[in-house]
């Protein structure tokens, strides 16, 4: 890699605003010369044109080759997961592999009796890679495939099933996970999905972090709700009984809370005088032997 020194200098030479000095260990190639260059100069300023130059005269022609090859392609789309369109060419090249089975199991001779678990396995095995920046996406990517198993018995189409498997859901909550498999499978079914046969809100405060958490649990349900209710209108009617339970389990959360907290505060401060209460009774115990002992 190159190492470079980057200095401001617009106050000493006017005719070099902002310099850029690379010094070419190795050699480089156009797209890490014109990374390097790039940072000469400061947009927005008086100092926005840069200068790139490097120690070493016989380098020079490197960096003009570089930058006389203009612009590098602008990347126009990026993602942290693929589209539909994508795993759909993926499910027909695995439907070509998989059709004998599928027919011996007697399923549709169609994309959607591949798994999606499966497609999305055979895309990241094609498309890993061991570069950090990758992270995310391989964690998007896992949490897309844990829900496509968790809901693979349910029928629907592959699209549909992208969609469900995009949904903002903690697939590891027993709650949140029986909720979006009782919307599958109402949606599956053709069904109005009734928000109210999928979860109610409780009408009390929540008194301990169990009641708390399963609480939060429903609040994210009912948000799963309005999530699908925006994609799916026919079978998800309940948006405005789905919108107050969101902003009714949202109070209820934030006065539990406060009750814990204070809860916790007391408890801590009783904990505290206890302690103190402890301390003294040995001190006063320990001045009762001194004085024994001294009058022996």
């Amino acid at each position: 890699m190159a190492s470079r020194i980057e200095l401001y200098i617009s106050g000493a030479d006017s005719a070099m605003p902002a310099s850029l000095f690379a010094v070419l260990d190795e050699q480089e190639s156009p797209s890490e010369i014109l990374q390097i260059g790039g940072r000469a100069g400061r947009f927005g300023t008086e100092s926005s044109e840069g200068v790139v130059t490097t120690l070493y005269e016989e380098d020079l022609p490197d960096v003009a080759q570089a930058f006389s090859k203009g612009k590098p392609e602008i990347i126009k789309h990026s993602t942290i997961r693929p589209e539909m369109g994508t795993l759909e060419d993926f499910a027909k090249a695995l439907l070509s592999f998989k059709r004998s089975k599928i027919r011996e199991e007697g399923l549709p001779d169609s994309i959607s009796s591949v798994p999606l678990c499966e497609v999305i396995d055979v895309f990241q095995e094609i498309h890993r890679s061991d570069n950090e920046l990758f992270v995310l996406a391989e964690d998007s990517m896992e949490e897309m495939k844990e829900i496509a198993e968790a809901i693979e018995l349910v029928d629907m189409s592959l699209r549909d099933r992208f969609t469900f498997c995009i949904c903002p859901v903690d697939i590891d909550s027993p709650i949140q996970r029986n909720a979006l498999l009782r919307m599958a499978l109402g949606y599956s079914a053709d069904q109005r999905v009734e928000l109210l046969r999928v979860a109610r809100i409780p009408n009390k405060i929540p008194s301990t972090s169990l009641q708390l958490k399963e609480l939060e649990d429903k609040h994210m349900v009912f948000e799963l709700y309005l999530w699908l209710a925006l994609r799916f209108k026919e079978s998800f009617p309940d948006i405005v009984l789905a919108r107050e339970c969101v902003e009714q389990s949202n109070l209820l959360i934030q006065a539990g809370l406060k009750q814990l907290t204070r809860e916790e505060a007391m408890a801590h401060s009783e904990k505290k005088k206890a302690k103190r209460a402890n301390k003294r009774a040995q001190r006063k115990q320990s001045r009762k032997l001194a004085a024994l002992e001294s009058e022996a």
